[in-house]
């Protein structure tokens, strides 16, 4: 598997590499979606991951992006939606500007490795109709697919039995590392694989720390992502104390890597 040598491209990361999962925002998106798409544009992002609409239709939703000069490049979608309506979903996709959208969650009765090849067959058959529509599927690990079974983990059973061309995966750098597994050595194993990055830091404790604050080597991971395919870095934190302070270190964090690279391509 062939890929760039580390540290010889020396460019920043763009503005449009650079989103922040709505996820992070969801009970204030919950109380005023357009307030806080304004405050999210304001601290400098140009691009967002969704997750879910918040009881707005697609329409109306792009709507509000738009008017914030904010592109939806890529939407969580469940498991059991994407198998039960697949054409109304990447149908809202489209509407919404997606390039991406991701599976980023699994019921437990899928979770087993017997579990995760019914699961791929879904993903591949999901994959093809996603690419009739000019868009890519992914698939959103946590920490339930890597544990050991007889014959292995279950998610090297799901990158196995998945169709590269069809299925990419969104690697959550945070759940590798909860899971007692080295997201950096992962990235390598399956970086051709990985184009979107989920950033969040582990703390001592175990739990999400803002990016910068924990124990992960964010850098050498964005780094890596830098020197394979990653198109989309996306800050994510599950339960921010603070939501806007949360993401806008996450941004500050980056953009001091990317100036440290040599400004080309500098977020700010």
């Amino acid at each position: 598997m062939s890929h760039t040598t580390p540290g010889a491209d020396r460019r920043g990361i763009s503005p449009t590499e650079i989103s922040v999962q709505l996820f992070t925002v969801q009970t204030l998106m919950s109380r005023d979606a357009g307030g806080t798409l304004s405050r999210i544009a304001d601290l400098g992002f140009r691009q967002v991951e969704m997750a879910g609409t918040h009881g707005l239709s697609a329409d109306r939703f792009r709507t509000l992006l738009d008017a914030r000069g904010l592109a939806a490049t890529s939407g969580h979608r469940s498991y059991a939606e994407l198998l039960a309506d697949p054409d109304r979903v990447l149908g809202e996709c489209a509407i919404l500007g997606h390039r991406f959208v991701v599976c980023p969650w699994l019921p437990p009765e899928n979770r087993s490795i017997p579990g995760m090849h019914d699961v791929a067959t879904s993903l591949n058959r999901l994959g093809e109709l996603a690419r009739r529509r000019g868009i890519r599927l992914g698939y959103h690990n946590h920490d339930f697919e890597f544990i050991d079974e007889l014959n292995g983990a279950p998610f090297e059973a799901l990158m196995a039995a998945t169709d590269p061309d069809l299925v990419h995966l969104e690697l959550d750098v945070y759940w590798v590392a909860k899971a007692g597994r080295d997201p950096l050595q992962l990235l390598r194993l399956y970086g051709d694989r990985v184009l979107q990055m989920h950033l969040k830091d582990l703390d001592w404790a175990g739990g999400i720390a803002d990016l910068g604050t924990g124990t992960l080597d964010l850098r050498g991971l964005i780094q890596e992502g830098q020197d394979r395919r990653v198109t989309e870095y996306i800050i994510e934190h599950d339960n921010p104390v603070d939501p806007f302070a949360t993401v806008s270190a996450g941004l500050a964090y980056i953009s001091n890597w990317s100036r440290a690279r040599g400004a080309v391509g500098s977020v700010r």
